[in-house]
């Protein structure tokens, strides 16, 4: 990790970003009325802060920072950020988990949520897709669905079909969880 200082967040314009179609695909068959979009994240377990440096500042170049830093937060104020609230920024996390093991689900109630900081108000919000890199949206699932990966949910926009050579984030074969 450099020394370099991470940023203020800054206004990033989102669209240009690559869409994960896996992802997609889960949230047209599972979360309906969401009309964001995600992003195309980096699968190499540190897909969460990949996802957030990805929103505030359009790359992933912060996210070893932003997950050093968090980690020291958290251990300086285990007190107060017990439930891992970014505190830094000032930044709310929400987190989106689809309802593919069904609604009544215990983990799809709790891990819809927003993750607010403490006693600062929020100056920007990031929001995550629990996904999974392995899902083939187009056959059903069984057994019990079980996350492996974040993806960025960005603003809507228009929606390219997928390519030929359109892929998911494609997880790396030493990586099982991002």
């Amino acid at each position: 990790m450099s020394a370099e200082a991470v940023p203020e967040p800054v206004n990033t314009d989102l669209s240009q970003l690559p869409i994960d179609y896996n992802s997609y695909a889960i949230m047209q068959k599972y979360i309906v009325n969401d009309h964001r979009i995600p992003k195309r994240v980096t699968a190499n377990g540190n897909c969460f802060f990949n996802a957030v440096s990805l929103s505030l500042y359009g790359h992933e170049h912060y996210s070893v920072q932003i997950r050093v830093r968090t980690c020291i937060q958290m251990c300086l104020n285990i007190h107060l950020d017990h439930d891992g609230r970014v505190r830094r920024h000032g930044i709310t996390i929400t987190t989106s988990y689809p309802p593919i093991n069904g609604a009544s689900d215990f983990v799809y109630k709790v891990l819809n949520t927003d993750f607010t900081p403490n006693n600062l108000k929020p100056k920007s919000n990031v929001t995550v897709l629990w996904t999974n890199t392995t899902t083939d949206p187009s056959k059903p699932i069984t057994g019990t669905w079980t996350p492996n990966h974040f993806v960025l949910l960005a603003t809507a926009q228009a929606i390219p079909p997928p390519s030929p050579t359109a892929q998911a984030t494609p997880p790396p074969s030493s990586v099982t969880h991002g």
